[in-house]
C-alpha cells in the first residue's frame, strides 16, 4: 500500500511540473517547444512504467491539445494550411516546403 501511495505521490509530483513548464510554453506560444517536452515526457513515463495505457492517455491528449491549438492560434492555422498546401504561396509561407519537395524530387534523400 506504501508503495502505491509513494508511486502516485511521484506521478502527481511528475505530472504537476509538467503541467506548469507546459504552461508556461504555451502562455509564451512557443508551442514547438512544448510539443518536443511532452513527448519527451510521454516516452519517458511509458519507458518507466510499461504502460501502453499511459502512452496511449498521453497521444489523446496530445491530439486533443493539437486541435485546440489549431483553433486557438492564427498561426497554427496557417502552418497546417501551409503544409497540405505548400503550392498556395509557394514564395512566402509555403517556400521551405517546396524547396525541400524539389530537392527530393531533383535527386533523393542522397543527391
Amino acid at each position: 500500500k506504501n508503495a502505491k501511495t509513494l508511486s502516485f505521490q511521484n506521478i502527481s509530483l511528475l505530472l504537476s511540473s509538467i503541467l506548469l513548464v507546459m504552461g508556461i510554453l504555451v502562455l509564451q506560444v512557443d508551442l514547438g517547444a512544448a510539443l518536443i517536452f511532452y513527448s519527451i515526457f510521454i516516452i519517458m513515463m511509458y519507458l518507466s512504467t510499461g504502460k501502453r495505457s499511459w502512452a496511449l492517455f498521453g497521444l489523446g491528449v496530445l491530439i486533443i491539445a493539437g486541435i485546440c491549438a489549431y483553433l486557438s492560434f492564427s498561426h497554427v492555422q496557417l502552418r497546417v494550411e501551409t503544409w497540405f498546401n505548400p503550392w498556395a504561396e509557394p514564395q512566402h509561407g509555403g517556400y521551405q516546403l517546396v524547396q525541400s519537395l524539389s530537392a527530393l524530387a531533383a535527386g533523393g534523400w542522397f543527391g
